[in-house]
C-alpha cells in the first residue's frame, strides 16, 4: 500500500510539473491484494487499480505500479482506451514506456530498459517486459490475446524517440530534458 501510494503520488506530481494539471488529478482506488494470480490491471468500471499477489506481489514493483496507473490516465482521456484489440497494444506499450522513462535515472540507469525487474525475478531476462525490443510491425504483431507482447512494438518506438532526443546522452541534464519531452509527447 505504501509503495502504491508513494509511486502514484510521485508520478502525479511529475505529470503536473509537465503541465498536465487535470490529468488523473484525483484520488484513485488501489487494491494491492485484489487478484491472487499473477495479474494486475485497471478496472475502468470501478476506476480502480488491482494488483496481483502470486509469486511476487505486483504492488511491490514500482514499474508495475506506474504501468497500471497509465491505464487510468489513458482511460480518463479516452474512456475505454486500451480495452479492445486496436488500442490495447498502444496502452500496454505506453505504460511500459512511461515506467521506463520515469525511472530511467534510478540506479545510474542500470537496467533501465527492463520493466518489472523486481516482479520479473526468475522470468526470462528477469523482466516482465522491455522497451528495447527489436520487434517490428506487421511481421512481429501477434494480434488477439497478445496485447502485452505486441505493446513492446509501441514501447520500443517511444523508447527510440526518447533516446534520439537525448535519452542516450552521457550528460544527465540532456537525458532529463529528453525524459520530460518524450513523456510530454
Amino acid at each position: 500500500e505504501v509503495m502504491a501510494y508513494y509511486h502514484i503520488d510521485e508520478a502525479q506530481r511529475y505529470i503536473q510539473k509537465l503541465g498536465f494539471t487535470n490529468l488523473c488529478s484525483k484520488t484513485i482506488k488501489v487494491n494491492v491484494q485484489g487478484d491472487f494470480v499473477d495479474n494486475s490491471y485497471y478496472n475502468p468500471d470501478t476506476r480502480e487499480l488491482i494488483f496481483g499477489t502470486w509469486y511476487i506481489d505486483d504492488a511491490e514493483d514500482a514499474d508495475i505500479i506506474l504501468h497500471e496507473y497509465c491505464h487510468a490516465m489513458l482511460d480518463e482521456q479516452v474512456p475505454g482506451f486500451g480495452h479492445n484489440w486496436n488500442t490495447c497494444p498502444i496502452a500496454e506499450g505506453f505504460g511500459d514506456f512511461f515506467a521506463a522513462c520515469f525511472f530511467a535515472e534510478i540506479n545510474g540507469g542500470f537496467n533501465r530498459e527492463c520493466i518489472g525487474d523486481w516482479n520479473g525475478i526468475g522470468k526470462l531476462g528477469d523482466c516482465v517486459s522491455r522497451v528495447d525490443s527489436k520487434k517490428h510491425y506487421p511481421e512481429d504483431f501477434l494480434g488477439l490475446d497478445s496485447c502485452d507482447r505486441d505493446g513492446e512494438i509501441w514501447s520500443a518506438a517511444l523508447w527510440d524517440i526518447y533516446l534520439q532526443i537525448g535519452g542516450a546522452s552521457r550528460i544527465k541534464a540532456r537525458r532529463l530534458a529528453a525524459r520530460h519531452n518524450a513523456i510530454r509527447l
